[in-house]
């Protein structure tokens, strides 16, 4: 040991201290100083303030003791060696001090110079080695969190593997704790094909004349189940007889790398079989690459390509001004371009294409090239050449056929063509008509379904539809129009033609017929309901004026017959008492069938009798909400019809619900007339059950006055008839 070494003593017992300073003296330590310390804190004091190579220290001091007093030390000696001074009765503390941290320990008066001067010296290696250890793992452990690969050490002799933690939970999706799982846990997530890479591996490894180094690709199944390419790379280390001991190596994911060249080879494979010419120029637009679709479409081959600017090499005197200005500012500015121009073919014939141009950029947004595709559109634009030349013969048939034709245009609604019978029909000149929109011919309500239509339509190019719409024409007049619409390409922009037919002739004519038709039904139904009023009044007057009497009569006679034969007969008395419930029966029967006065007030007073004798008779607990019900301006006939319901829907629950509590509610405001009739009896699921005879009679009544019924039933949960009048009802009913 050259370099000179301070030492703190921390011992609170002179003797103590003087026997150490003694000894240590007599070592062959190269000692600069001894610092004496006889408390914790005046050791903590030193060794914040001087520079200090060893520490010796007693565990019991005057203000601590025991494994308090290490671990006080130990926050402040993290590079420095500490020896434990230790007496008898403290030894088993010494020993744990030296599993956390401590380098020895020596027993006070057990010790000399020798002892002491080699305790010395191996504690200050040890922590030494200890630093270099701990200083070389930390770099290892930073190496292994700043690289994405895979850093693993495999010792062969004892068969242990050692993966870095991070990048192995990261990269391959296995939790933690496999990490270190050896070479069959490593076989196991190989894909079936590639098994020979290991064996391959283990045939270098057993080889004592072999390489020290190996680089293998393989494909394994990562923790989640997915396809990962590998690239493993390993370093061996043998003995002298070349036996291999340890392997250190770096596994690195190339799996976006594998698939970048797949997906470039599938480019490459397509760039060169494609119809289209592909051309590749640098960013000085020099040709770089071309297919072989471009030596056969432009008659220059490859070599005669290269190095040559496109237009160049391609353009001619027919090529468009604009066009070439346009295709000049793209590349200029590094934007895309796509149009289409007039090209040369190497022997001098020209030839139409459609050209699309991409830059490509690099990661710091410089242009690496530009990448082209030309289509050969010659015979399109020959046809369209044709097709306009054909234009006026049909711009008369367009003119003159009987419907309305209108193309318009996807991205702005705006009229680009319509023909004279449009003009016509709609009472514009063709003039103005292309100074509208589609917009101005449509209804309000119907111009958002108008801009839906165009938005499918500018997404689909085969879009059509054929619906009927409501159209306005020039002085503000609606208009039924049967329209076919279909997506078209007009002039090269998206657009809609449209072929529409008037139809509002017809449309009336059916809204009359339906509405005759609506009126006939309403007769039908009127004519129903008279004939049961009339009918039940008929019945009810015939049960009341006749068979009342005649049951009366029976009855006299009987107690006639009574009194003659004197005796007092069971079967007369109880003879006597059917006919008298019978009489009874038959007058409530023909009050029900005979209409009650139902005009002004008189409505709530019979429902009010209605609802009383049902409670009365069957039992029922009923609340009557009709109180500040208005009458005034209700019809007889309204009256009569809110009635029946209530009498019909009581009749309903008296023979299906069995409930125990009915609640009626008759209310009024400024626009309608709500009827609430609500039970608590077993309900019943109306999808389930067909319309009976009592609701259909419900339905047709409420349907005389254009109302609305509603019934809102559950199994378990009662009923509840909900109708509906509006206001303005005022249909008469005969009677």
């Amino acid at each position: 040991m050259t370099t000179p070494l301070n030492i703190l003593l921390v011992e609170d017992n002179p003797g103590d201290a003087f026997l150490v300073k003694e000894l240590l003296q007599l070592t062959s330590l190269n000692i600069r100083h001894i610092y004496a310390a006889c408390s914790l804190s005046a050791a903590v004091k030193v060794l914040e303030n001087n520079p200090v190579g060893l520490v010796l220290l007693d565990l019991t001091l005057s203000d601590s003791s025991g494994m308090e007093t290490f671990m006080t030390i130990n926050r402040y000696t993290a590079t420095i060696p500490v020896i434990i001074l230790s007496g008898l009765d403290d030894k088993e503390t010494a020993i744990q001090a030296i599993a956390m941290g401590a380098q020895d320990f020596l027993l006070k008066g057990e010790f000399d110079e020798k002892l002491f001067d080699k305790t010395i010296r191996y504690s200050i290696e040890r922590k030494h080695n200890l630093e270099e250890l701990r200083v070389s793992n930390e770099r290892y452990s930073l190496v292994s969190k700043a690289t994405n690969d895979i850093v693993w050490d495999w010792d062969i002799v004892s068969d242990k593997i050692y993966r870095s933690e991070e990048q192995f939970v990261k990269q391959l999706k296995f939790p933690a704790h496999k990490k270190d799982l050896g070479h069959e846990f490593w076989l196991s997530i190989v894909h079936p094909k590639d098994q020979d890479v290991p064996t391959r591996v283990m045939n270098i490894i057993h080889a004592t004349d072999g390489p020290n180094t190996f680089v293998e690709e393989l494909r394994i199944f990562n923790g989640e189940g997915d396809l990962r390419y590998i690239k493993d790379r390993g370093f061996m280390i043998r003995n002298a007889e070349g036996k291999v001991l340890r392997i250190i190596g770096a596994m690195q994911d190339i799996t976006d790398t594998k698939k970048a060249e797949q997906e470039l080879r599938k480019l490459s494979l397509v760039a060169k079989e494609t119809v289209d010419s592909v051309i590749i120029t640098d960013a000085d637009e020099k040709i770089q690459w071309v297919n072989e679709a471009f030596e056969r479409i432009t008659g220059y081959s490859f070599k005669e390509a290269i190095g040559k600017k496109p237009g160049s090499l391609l353009q001619g005197p027919n090529s468009s001004v604009e066009q070439k200005e346009y295709l000049k500012q793209q590349i200029t500015n590094r934007q895309p371009f796509h149009c289409e121009i007039v090209n040369y073919h190497k022997t001098g014939y020209a030839y139409w294409i459609e050209i699309k141009g991409q830059p490509v950029f690099d990661e710091e947004g410089e242009l690496l090239y530009f990448f082209a595709l030309q289509t050969d559109i010659t015979e399109r634009k020959e046809a369209e050449i044709i097709l306009k030349q054909s234009e006026e013969k049909y711009r008369s048939l367009f003119n003159h056929i009987p419907a309305s034709v209108f193309i318009w245009r996807l991205a702005d609604l705006k009229i680009l063509e319509a023909n004279d019978t449009a003009a016509s029909q709609y009472g514009y000149s063709r003039e103005e008509l292309l100074q509208l929109t589609n917009l101005e011919l449509r209804k309000l309500n119907d111009q958002q379904l108008i801009r839906n239509l165009a938005n499918n339509a500018l997404k689909n190019e085969q879009y059509s539809s054929k619906r009927i719409w409501k159209h306005i024409n020039k002085n503000k007049e609606e208009m039924y129009m049967q329209i076919s619409s279909n997506r078209i390409d007009y002039n090269g922009v998206p657009a809609m033609m449209d072929i529409a037919i008037d139809i509002t002739d017809k449309i009336k004519l059916e809204e009359k017929l339906e509405d005759e038709k609506t009126k006939k039904e309403q007769e039908i139904k009127l004519a129903v309901v008279a004939a049961q009023e009339n009918k039940q009044q008929e019945i009810g007057r015939e049960l009341h004026d006749n068979v009342t009497q005649i049951l009366a009569t029976s009855q006299l006679f009987l107690g006639l017959l009574k009194s003659n034969i004197g005796i007092e007969d069971n079967y007369l008395t109880e003879a006597n008492t059917l006919i008298g419930q019978a009489i009874n029966e038959i007058r409530e029967l023909s009050h029900t069938l005979i209409a009650p006065a139902v005009h002004g007030s008189g409505l709530l007073k019979s429902l009010e009798n209605l609802l009383s004798k049902t409670a009365t008779v069957r039992g029922l607990k009923v609340q009557n909400n009709t109180l500040g019900f208005c009458t005034e301006g209700l019809s007889s006939q309204l009256n009569l019809t809110i009635y029946r319901i209530v009498q019909e829907q009581m009749n309903n629950i008296l023979k299906h619900a069995d409930a125990t509590v009915v609640e009626l509610a008759l209310t009024r405001s400024n626009e309608s007339i709500q009827l609430r009739i609500k039970d608590n009896g077993k309900g019943f699921n109306p999808a389930h059950v067909v319309d009976g005879v009592g609701l259909l009679n419900i339905k047709n009544r409420t349907s005389l006055h254009n109302g609305q019924v509603m019934i809102c039933s559950e199994t378990g949960k009662g009923c509840e008839l909900a109708v509906t009048f509006k206001q303005d009802c005022k249909v008469n009913v005969p009677l």
